[in-house]
């Protein structure tokens, strides 16, 4: 194989897998602005979803969210959930 086959066929597998990352984005169960109740195991907190990603260790959907405030506004901060959070939609 030569050194230009190689970065062909590495350009069309980044491709591919970029494509399979956004199909399943598109396949969250939690969406932009939804209110959820997040529990983290020694704490619970409630927050706006702003946005998600893919965890690489095991394909898992994390995701962005502002706290709410007392108020049950958005505060400025934006925190991720983690592996063992479980969400509840509000």
């Amino acid at each position: 194989m030569t050194d230009s086959e190689y970065l062909s066929q590495r350009k069309e597998l980044e491709n591919r897998i970029a494509q399979l990352d956004a199909a399943h984005l598109n396949d969250r169960e939690y969406m932009d602005g939804d209110h959820v109740h997040i529990d983290i195991g020694w704490k619970s907190v409630r927050g706006v979803i702003c946005g998600c990603y893919i965890e690489k260790a095991d394909g898992s959907i994390h995701y962005y969210y502002h706290p709410l405030k007392k108020d049950g506004t958005p505060g400025k901060a934006v925190r991720s959930t983690f592996v063992g959070c479980k969400l509840t939609k509000l």
